[in-house]
């Protein structure tokens, strides 16, 4: 009997380390690391603005790499780390005014969020 009453206490601890092992290790890709930001810029006339420079910059931290907007006017920052910020934008076309910074907040890893933008455009410029 001692014999089958060690045997489960070995199982027991071989089981315990592999379960503990395998929430160290995680999913194959590890966990998710920072959030994804994405949007469209507009004119206030209507109408996308491509090949602005999307800039942003994570409360606290220096500014990520800069993007670009497709011609249709998207841009997608990915990594960005969790909490707050704010995105500038310039580069904008000379009948447009860059908007203000934008500001956002509650960023978790993994996450997504859409800021859609809106350039001042036109001949009655602020």
């Amino acid at each position: 009997m001692k014999t089958l009453r060690d045997a489960r206490i070995l199982r027991a601890a071989v089981v315990g380390l592999v379960w503990s092992l395998s929430a160290c290790i995680g999913s194959p890709s590890g966990p998710k690391s920072g959030a994804t930001v994405s949007g469209t810029v507009s004119g206030s006339q209507g109408g996308t603005i491509g090949n602005v420079t999307i800039t942003v910059t994570p409360a606290g931290a220096s500014a990520l790499a800069a993007v670009q907007t497709t011609a249709s006017g998207t841009y997608t920052v990915d990594n960005v780390p969790a909490g707050d910020g704010s995105i500038t934008v310039s580069n904008v076309p000379s009948s447009c005014q860059a908007p203000s910074v934008i500001s956002y907040t509650g960023l978790k890893n993994g996450g997504k969020r859409v800021l859609n933008i809106t350039a001042p455009c036109g001949t009655t410029l602020p």
